[in-house]
């Protein structure tokens, strides 16, 4: 004697049925095995499973990864300072920096002509002064000091009309 055993089949993810199914009596199989029922699979995704935690720690790295970044950028941040000042106090701008120990490491640029906030120097025959330019790139601390020396030489030359700029700078 057969032994009819229903089986339930998912035809498609909407509907499932069930299907007869005719097994051999027990006198001709030793055992029936039942054949495991598994779900619908799990669409794969390019996304790999990251648990809760693992997730803060890579929150907490990458955290700690930017403080760091930011704190090397502000050691090694440069500025550059222009300095746009007449030839004839140049003297004392290079002596104040030597005094102040700053400055050092500078690019001169000479005979300069130009018109700004004050005298015109444009080394002709009516306006025959000339200016120069110091450019310098250094630390934070050390822009703070030029720009003290040259806060005092404004003092002291307030006709001559000593620029500077300072920016900040990224070396390449």
């Amino acid at each position: 004697m057969d032994i009819i055993v229903t089986k339930a089949v998912k035809k498609n993810p909407s509907e499932s049925g069930a299907v007869p199914v005719t097994v051999p009596s027990a006198a001709s199989v030793s055992a029936v095995v039942a054949e495991p029922v598994f779900p619908d699979p799990v669409p794969v995704t390019a996304e790999p499973v990251v648990t809760e935690q693992e997730e803060k720690s890579e929150k907490k790295n990458k955290k700690n990864k930017s403080e760091k970044l930011k704190k090397s950028e502000k050691k090694d941040k440069l500025y550059r300072i222009e300095i746009i000042f007449s030839q004839a106090v140049e003297e004392d701008i290079f002596e104040k920096f030597r005094e102040h120990n700053v400055g050092s490491h500078f690019s001169k640029i000479s005979n300069v002509t130009g018109a700004g906030f004050s005298n015109p120097k444009l080394g002709d025959a009516i306006w025959p002064q000339v200016n120069e330019i110091i450019i310098v790139f250094c630390k934070k601390d050390e822009a703070e000091e030029i720009k003290n020396i040259i806060h005092e030489l404004r003092e002291v030359y307030p006709a001559e009309g000593i620029a500077c700029f300072i920016s900040k700078a990224k070396e390449l």
